[in-house]
């Protein structure tokens, strides 16, 4: 009957909306990747909006 149809049948495709996505994904990671190993992005990071005088501590009183 059906069961040899069955056994060499191949699975569903992906939809289209799934590997756009992945592609569109994968690129901007790619991009982003590319941009922070030359540096492009300029300097990041939580030292950059840190002020240049020692932190003081405060203490509740």
């Amino acid at each position: 009957m059906n069961s040899e149809r069955d056994q060499n049948a191949s699975p569903p495709s992906m939809p289209r909306w799934v590997r756009n996505l992945v592609l569109v994904v994968g690129g901007l990671l790619l991009l982003f990747g590319v941009l922070t190993l030359c540096g492009v992005g300029g300097d990041h990071g939580p030292g950059r909006h840190a002020s240049a005088a020692p932190a003081v501590a405060w203490v509740a009183g």
